[in-house]
């Protein structure tokens, strides 16, 4: 692993750290009502040349979202692809809002900032702008996640999906591969 900023190396050839870790803080976890109030610790980790900390995210977490991947996956396909209304999933999810906008959003930032990382090779440019255009990516995310032998994804096979996701700012990748060529300097 290294430094997605200045790419210093986490561990240098002399023994000493490159990156070290910086604690944990808390996270809530949205979309599991049998749950209740989920609360969880997400690892952090400090660059000791830059400075720049960054965040380790658990396989059923994404970047900036309230809610766990397989609940967002799960919505975007009974929405998308099984065509069930909003309303219909907001309860079961035990949203309580009125006004649920992150439905809407999710669809417009699939493969963007939702699994960002699968954008190019899926060849998203831009927001889902249309809803057939919503259901190609859905569709492409589920030949990336599903197994041969499964026609409807399960939640582990979202959490393939989000396979410990590393970011910082405004960008995220998988824990384990290269940052994308974005950070390159």
């Amino acid at each position: 692993m290294y430094c997605p900023q200045c790419h210093h190396l986490s561990h240098l050839w002399n023994g000493l750290l490159g990156i070290v870790g910086h604690g944990t803080y808390e996270r809530q976890v949205l979309g599991y009502p049998d749950l209740g109030d989920l609360t969880i610790f997400v690892r952090r980790f400090r660059c000791l040349r830059c400075g720049v900390t960054i965040s380790v995210l658990p396989d059923v977490l994404l970047p900036w979202r309230w809610y766990a991947a397989p609940v967002i996956f799960s919505a975007l396909w009974l929405h998308l692809v099984q065509g069930v209304r909003t309303f219909e999933i907001q309860k079961r999810f035990g949203v309580a809002v009125e006004q649920w906008r992150s439905l809407r959003r999710w669809r417009s930032q699939l493969l963007v900032h939702l699994w960002s990382w699968y954008g190019p090779r899926l060849g998203a440019r831009g927001p889902a702008t249309t809803r057939a255009e919503g259901v190609r990516r859905v569709l492409g995310l589920c030949a990336e996640a599903l197994d041969p032998t499964e026609s409807v994804p399960q939640e582990t096979g979202v959490r393939r999906l989000a396979a410990s996701t590393a970011h910082i700012r405004a960008h995220a990748w998988p824990l384990g591969h290269d940052p994308p060529d974005s950070f390159s300097r």
